[in-house]
């Protein structure tokens, strides 16, 4: 079996590379990092530590995503596409998926299955959108050549050193894929397949990326730089624990996890939280992205208010997002300017696309930092 691995950064190359590799998959990772590549497409295998534990992972290569004449080969001799870009990303490598699926659908090979383990809701399916409009095909068409598995994906990668050859990595992971009965996808070691993915994802958006960006805006706003060191301000942990609190009364009653399910996803949670020594100013990263509606502030805020349920801290922690200021973030920089031309409310209209209700309703509240 082979693959191809869009990304071969922290989670390509410290989860879902090891995952493919213990399932009895040979992965080709695409990036544009030229001295990676040439690492990846030289070496026999990279080694990654889980918790002090090193693993060695093998049969893989790497091919740049300007070397169309091996990318094209590669297309052809994959049974699965997966990524791990970015979602800001995806827009770029659309055309060169439409041109894989076209070379496979002219080679008469079947329908592929492809995944984008992206830190987004419904990635596949803008993935599936993206690739979609640079091919002239009928529906029908379409679907005979791919299908897109939406998924949910859960592993905390830390900066690494400077290393191609070693990857640390959390040893928790969760990756829980949309099953579909017409997809050719096998089964993967360390992959649910799951008929409805809407709760685990939303778990996951709002159970762990919400509270961990929550912890790095308040954190910056207090001065400290690690996620760590913040999470020991009693301040920033009882709003973080007031986030989990909100977000959890919402995941139990909506989607049905027990009380007890939630509260040791949340201990977990945390506790990774404080067992990696994570910069705020990168996990506080893209804030612009963090705001927009279908993301870990906005989106639970809509929910939340929609069935009348509190969403103070949650507020707070959005009030926290617009006070990220550091220089060496360019959405950051470009979110400032745009809150000193516009205004904060006509910002939050902008891009979270609330209503002057809701926007209200977030601006009244005391800021507690």
């Amino acid at each position: 079996m082979t693959a191809i691995h869009f990304g071969a950064g922290n989670i390509g190359r410290g989860l879902i590379g090891p995952l493919l590799y213990w399932s009895g998959y040979t992965t080709t990772f695409i990036d544009l990092n030229e001295e990676l590549i040439g690492f990846l497409s030289t070496t026999d295998g990279y080694s990654i530590i889980r918790e002090g534990e090193k693993h060695r992972i093998s049969n893989i290569d790497g091919c740049h995503a300007r070397n169309t004449e091996k990318l094209m080969k590669a297309f052809l001799d994959a049974s699965l596409i997966t990524t791990a870009i970015g979602p800001n990303i995806l827009k770029h490598i659309a055309p060169t998926i439409a041109q894989g699926l076209e070379a496979r659908k002219k080679a008469g090979l079947p329908c592929i299955p492809i995944i984008a383990c992206e830190n987004m809701i419904n990635a596949s399916s803008q993935l599936r959108a993206l690739t979609k409009e640079h091919m002239n095909l009928t529906e029908d068409e379409y679907n005979a050549a791919a299908i897109f598995h939406n998924c949910a994906i859960d592993c905390i990668v830390p900066p690494q050193k400077p290393d191609f050859n070693l990857v640390y990595t959390e040893a928790h992971h969760e990756w829980v894929v949309e099953s579909i009965p017409e997809s050719p996808l096998g089964e993967i070691q360390g992959m649910k397949l799951v008929p409805t993915l809407t709760p685990y994802m939303e778990r996951k958006l709002f159970s762990l990326n919400l509270p961990h960006a929550a912890t790095a805006y308040a954190s910056y706003r207090l001065g400290y730089t690690t996620i760590p060191e913040g999470l020991r301000d009693s301040k920033v942990l009882d709003h973080v624990n007031a986030v989990f609190s909100e977000i959890s009364h919402y995941i139990i009653t909506v989607h049905g996890f027990s009380q007890e399910e939630q509260d040791t996803y949340v201990t977990n949670t945390l506790e990774r939280f404080r067992a990696i020594d994570d910069a705020v100013v990168r996990v506080a990263r893209a804030p612009i992205r963090k705001l927009q509606k279908s993301e870990r502030f906005a989106l639970p805020i809509q929910k939340l208010s929609s069935l009348e349920m509190n969403f103070s801290a949650i507020g707070q922690g959005l009030l926290n997002l617009l006070a990220f200021d550091f220089d060496g973030d360019e959405e950051a920089v470009v979110l400032q300017n745009e809150i000193e031309e516009l205004g904060i409310a006509t910002v939050i209209k902008k891009h979270a696309d609330f209503n002057d209700q809701l926007v209200s309703k977030i601006l009244d509240q005391k800021s507690i930092f």
